[in-house]
């Protein structure tokens, strides 16, 4: 697998401001791994969305969401992208530091 090949197996959480296929069909004609919003009773939207001229959209506006459930997508994403090419962890990879997995969430 060459250097540019092992790039491919990065993963995205997005939502996708109800434009499924967009952003699936993105990914796939780049090679990546695809993982969305699942839940939509987890996300929040500010708004109807406000394009300049074309009207309401989903999205133009801005977003709250559950932690916890993306969070759950992160930790989905993140198994993906250890478990591939060069990224696979194994016992060695966590030389000279404490490697316990763990995601922590500091709010700003």
């Amino acid at each position: 697998m060459t250097s540019k090949e092992e790039h491919r197996s990065w993963s995205v959480v997005k939502f996708n401001c109800e434009d499924e296929s967009c952003y699936a069909d993105l990914a796939r004609l780049k090679g990546l791994n695809y993982f969305t919003w699942e839940k939509s009773d987890k996300i929040f939207p500010e708004d109807e969305g406000h394009h300049p001229t074309l009207g309401a959209h989903a999205k133009f506006t801005n977003y709250a969401f559950d932690v916890p459930e993306f969070l759950r997508i992160v930790k989905k994403a993140l198994t993906h992208v250890r478990q591939s090419g060069p990224f696979q962890q194994n016992a060695d990879s966590c030389k000279g530091s404490k490697c316990n997995n763990t995601i922590v969430h500091n709010e700003l």
